[in-house]
């Protein structure tokens, strides 16, 4: 149901530039951080229902073949690249 609320979510590296580009000069510095940070893994790290980092950086499981086990998807029980979903790109304070 959230996919079909949210529609397609999937931005290319030209709209990520942008979105950087584009920026309130005085945004907060740690927002800003997490949109940049965001942005650099734009092609890189795969949506994967349920997926978290257990790392600050690249996570070298990124891209791995595992199993969607988080409830609630019609992914769970398949096979795929592992990556994030937004619950797994939360920040420390």
């Amino acid at each position: 149901m959230l996919a079909t609320l949210a529609g397609d979510l999937t931005i290319s590296d030209t709209t990520a530039k942008k979105l950087l580009a584009d920026l309130p000069a005085d945004l907060d510095p740690e927002r800003r951080a997490v949109v940049e940070t965001a942005c650099r893994l734009v092609g890189k790290v795969n949506y994967f229902w349920g997926g978290k980092s257990l790392v600050i950086g690249w996570d070298s499981r990124w891209g791995e073949l595992r199993q969607v086990t988080a409830a609630g998807s019609s992914t769970t029980g398949t096979y795929r690249p592992y990556g994030l979903d937004c619950s797994g790109c939360a920040t420390r304070s």
